[in-house]
Parts: C-alpha cells; structure tokens; sequence
C-alpha cells in the first residue's frame, strides 16, 4: 500500500513537491552541470585547433586531445538524452583528422 498526500494539498502552488520530484530536479540540476562543464573542457581542447601549423611534430597529439574532450562532450549528451550529434559537428564545424579519432583510445 502506498501512501500519497492528499489532492487538496498538492495542487496548491508550491506545495506539491515531494521528495521524488525535489530529487528529480537535483538529478536535472547536476546533469545540466556535467554537460556545460564537459562542453567547455571542449571549447578549451577546440581552441587548440587554431594554434596549429602544417608541419609541426605535434598536430596528432593536438587532434587527439580534441577527439578526447569532443568523445567526453558527446558521452555527455548521451546522458541526458540527446541522440543526435550532428549539430554538435555542424556549429563547431569539427575536421576530419578530429573526427576520426573520437572513440579511439591511442595505446601507450
């Protein structure tokens, strides 16, 4: 048997919040918290991008950090329910030597 509280009570403007839905918006609060922190660790890691140089010795490790914090940003919105990541490759306009490498793991 379960017991609820009466309907008289719960529908008066904030009265109605049990602990289910206090929990429920602290869960929200926290994934919210986690996305906007895993996306700008990526805009951190995308800037990166704009430093390089053909040529230059370490352009696969610069890729590779990016593709890191991009898999880390997209695990992220998996999370919290987005499926679809094309808009993230289309506004960050994500290159191909980056997008190769999101979900690989670089063996030591």
């Amino acid at each position: 048997m379960s017991i609820r509280p009466p309907r008289n009570l719960s529908s008066l403007p904030g009265t109605g919040q049990t602990g289910f839905s206090v929990l429920e918006h602290e869960l929200l609060a926290e994934q919210a918290a986690g996305l906007g922190h895993a996306e700008r660790l990526f805009q951190k890691a995308y800037k990166q991008l704009d430093t390089l140089r053909p040529g230059q010795n370490y352009t696969e490790d610069v890729y590779q950090s990016v593709a890191d914090a991009l898999y880390a940003y997209i695990i992220q919105r998996e999370a919290v329910g987005h499926r679809s990541h094309d808009d993230v490759y289309a506004i960050y306009d994500i290159p191909g030597q980056v997008r190769a490498r999101v979900g690989a793991i670089k063996r030591p």
